[in-house]
C-alpha cells in the first residue's frame, strides 16, 4: 500500500511538470516551465532571471554586468556616480562629469555585446548627472530615476533610483537599486 502511495505521489507530480500541465497556466508561472540541469553554473540562473525581467526585443534578456575598473576609463570627468543594484555590488551603470562645465556628462556600462558610452542627454557638468536622466548612445537609452535620499554616512548621500534599460530592438528591463555619487 505504502508503494502504491509512493507512486500515485510521483506520478501526480510528473504529470504537474509535463509540457501539457504547463501549457495550461497564463504565462504567471513561467521560470518553472525551463528545467534547470542540477549541475548547471549559477549564470545560468541568473541569465534567466534576465530572460524573465526583459520585455520586449527579439528574445534576448537584457543584462548589465558590473563594469570593471578599465571599463571607467572610457569616460572623462573629475566626479563619477554608480548605479547599483545592492550595496555590496559593483555599478551596473556608472557615470562621470566635470564641475563647473558645459560638457554633457558621459556613462558606462556593460552588456553582453561589450562596452557602451552613453552621453546624459538632459544636461551639463557633474551636477546634471548627479539629477539624472536619460543617457542614450548606440544600442541603448537608459533612463535613471532617483529617488529619496538614504542615511549615509559618505560626503553625497546614497538615493534609492530606478534603471530603466532600453535596448533599439525594442527590449526593457528595469532595475531598482542606490544611485551614488561623489569623489
Amino acid at each position: 500500500m505504502r508503494d502504491f502511495i509512493l507512486f500515485s505521489a510521483s506520478a501526480l507530480i510528473l504529470a504537474g511538470c509535463s509540457p501539457a500541465a504547463q501549457s495550461l497556466g497564463d504565462g504567471a508561472n513561467e521560470a518553472v516551465s525551463a528545467p534547470v540541469a542540477k549541475d548547471a553554473p549559477i549564470e545560468a540562473d541568473a541569465n534567466r532571471v534576465a530572460e524573465l525581467a526583459t520585455r520586449g526585443g527579439d528574445g534576448r534578456p537584457v543584462a548589465l554586468a558590473p563594469i570593471r575598473s578599465a571599463d571607467a576609463s572610457a569616460v572623462p570627468g573629475e566626479l563619477a556616480c554608480g548605479f547599483t543594484v545592492s550595496d555590496d555590488d559593483a555599478a551596473i551603470l556608472l557615470g562621470k562629469g566635470f564641475v563647473a562645465s558645459s560638457a554633457q556628462p558621459m556613462a558606462v556600462v556593460r552588456a553582453e555585446d561589450g562596452v557602451h558610452r552613453l552621453t546624459l542627454s538632459n544636461g551639463q557638468g557633474f551636477a546634471s548627472l548627479r539629477r539624472g536622466g536619460d543617457f542614450v548612445g548606440p544600442g541603448f537609452t537608459i533612463t535613471l530615476s532617483p529617488g529619496e535620499s538614504v542615511a549615509d554616512s559618505g560626503e553625497s548621500p546614497a538615493q534609492r533610483a530606478e534603471l530603466l534599460v532600453q535596448r533599439e530592438d525594442g527590449a526593457k528591463r528595469t532595475y531598482q537599486g542606490m544611485w551614488r555619487c561623489g569623489p
